[in-house]
């Protein structure tokens, strides 16, 4: 078995801390809601998925997940809009992070990955109400 101290450390770190809330960016398939429902499982996570409620649904019945403890802010089906909806709950602070899924046109759906808001991250300076933006590529 790999082992990870430093992983390990993290996790030690936020054990005792309560669960972050963060707007999972339409989650329409089986890998995005159960990402979902293992982090709010772990107690590091309180998900409110973003995205249209019907496609979320059908997902996760195909899947046979159960979403019933999880809130769902319904969109358009529109991965656009559930990332500007995502955005204005990140501003209204009813989420403190943004989660949302990298696929590749180049390559097979399996190579697809969760990221935070890493790529295009979002703030807003304390005493603002300005969003500020940026790539990864500005903050290196």
């Amino acid at each position: 078995m790999v082992t990870r101290p430093h992983f390990q450390r993290l996790v030690d770190r936020v054990r005792n801390f309560s669960p972050l809330p963060a707007a999972i960016v339409f989650p329409c398939d089986r890998d995005a809601l159960q990402m979902a429902l293992s982090a709010q499982f772990a107690g590091y996570v309180a998900p409110i998925l973003v995205g249209p409620d019907r496609r979320i649904a059908e997902a996760a019945a195909l899947a046979g997940l159960d979403l019933s403890r999880i809130d769902i802010v319904d969109t358009p089906d529109d991965p656009f809009v559930a990332a500007q909806r995502a955005a204005a709950l990140a501003r209204n602070g009813e989420v403190r992070a943004l989660v949302k899924r990298l696929v590749s046109r180049s390559t097979s759906a399996r190579t697809s990955r969760w990221r935070g808001v890493n790529e295009k991250s979002m703030a807003n300076p304390p005493g603002t109400q300005e969003t500020k933006a940026s790539t990864r590529a500005e903050q290196a």
